[in-house]
């Protein structure tokens, strides 16, 4: 393919264009993953055609290093949310992108192969979600950062302030101080709504699989890894729970990524006990 590609191309320009080009007739982008044997690479290239960034970043990549072309894979985010609740901008996990940069004349020149879409973080956001995000930040920026002296301080202070209210019988100071001792709990409750949010949370759960393996590889690199071997079901569990969670539009339930959880325990008994029998 890279051959027929590049076949006559007089520049490394015509070579990317050539390359933008395949990838702009007959390929789609999907967010389903099939079932295949074999490279996936090859198989996205010459049977599916249809795949996420990963997929097409990937396979540019190749082309145009077969063609000659220095080429690499790039990974960052694509897109953000504003929320006006806390004046930032949010980029969540779900908005990653991987692109590729080609050395074109003497520099890396940008190269997205992509076809365009839509993230799903954007199709979901809601104004409850933008709120808890807000109060979030708020907590991290404001009560997480503070030092003990800090924190110790200003709880003193509001103690003095609550005493000379109730002294003065001023009503309104009164309510104003219950108000913010009430938004007090709740911020001192968030933490823990958070962790068992985190917990249910399947992004978590691969990273906590990549920790486990000490490796940072890609879920199909990962999967390849371990293909053959005692340890391969359990891998493939959890990158299989992951990459439906991140690249379809299937729902993944709690009680899946708790029995992901359930699997990784399982996995890393296994890995230990493999080590402590190994010479």
């Amino acid at each position: 393919m890279a051959q027929e590609l590049s076949r006559n191309a007089k520049t490394d320009e015509e070579k990317l264009k050539r390359v933008i080009e395949h990838f702009s007739k007959g390929y789609t982008y999907s967010l389903k993953l099939e079932k295949f044997e074999g490279d996936p690479l090859e198989y996205f290239l010459l049977v599916s055609k249809k795949g996420n960034c990963e997929y097409y970043a990937s396979a540019t990549a190749l082309l145009l290093r077969l063609m000659g072309v220095p080429a690499r894979v790039v990974g960052g985010f694509k897109g953000a949310i504003w929320n006006n609740y806390g004046n930032y901008y949010i980029i969540t996990n779900s908005m990653a992108h991987v692109w590729v940069e080609a050395y074109i004349n003497g520099k890396w020149v940008r190269v997205d192969t992509t076809p365009p879409y839509q993230s799903p973080a954007l199709k979901r956001i809601s104004t409850l979600s933008l709120i808890m995000d807000s109060i979030v930040s708020f907590w991290y920026s404001n009560v997480v950062g503070f030092s003990a002296e800090k924190q110790i301080s200003l709880f003193k202070a509001f103690g003095k302030g609550l005493r000379w209210s109730v002294k003065k019988e001023n009503l309104a100071v009164v309510l104003k101080y219950i108000l913010l001792t009430a938004l007090a709990l709740v911020l001192l409750y968030l933490p823990f709504y958070l962790y068992r949010r985190l917990k249910k949370d399947p992004e978590n759960l691969f990273r906590r699989l990549q920790e486990t393996l000490n490796s940072k590889d890609s879920p199909e690199r990962l999967l390849e890894k371990f293909k053959g071997k005692e340890q391969y079901r359990y891998v493939e569990y959890i990158v299989r729970l992951y990459q439906r969670y991140k690249y379809s539009n299937y729902r993944v339930y709690p009680d899946e990524v708790m029995e992901g959880y359930r699997v990784l325990k399982i996995l890393k008994d296994t890995l230990n006990s493999s080590r402590r029998s190994s010479p």
